[in-house]
């Protein structure tokens, strides 16, 4: 194996991005996310953390981290904190 190969390079949201909601309601879908390496081949049993960084009081993720699959994905649930935008 070269050592690129199977080497996180990159992260990118494949499901779930540009989702709306009320203020303080979990969103409908799961936001994915896919760990691929320099060749863009997916990166099986990377772990992945998910963080809120604004969104007041009551925004929140679960689970805080996870480990991708074969395909490289990840995902997470996210419930909207009391503060818009």
């Amino acid at each position: 194996m070269l050592p690129e190969q199977g080497q996180p390079a990159a992260i990118a949201v494949v499901r779930g991005g540009g989702q709306e909601g009320h203020v303080g309601d979990a969103l409908p879908d799961s936001v994915v996310v896919r760990v691929t390496d320099a060749r863009g081949r997916p990166v099986a049993a990377q772990r992945v953390a998910f963080s809120v960084s604004s969104g007041g009081a009551g925004a929140a993720v679960a689970p805080d981290t996870a480990t991708t699959d074969g395909d490289g994905s990840a995902g997470a649930s996210w419930t909207l904190g009391a503060a818009a935008g």
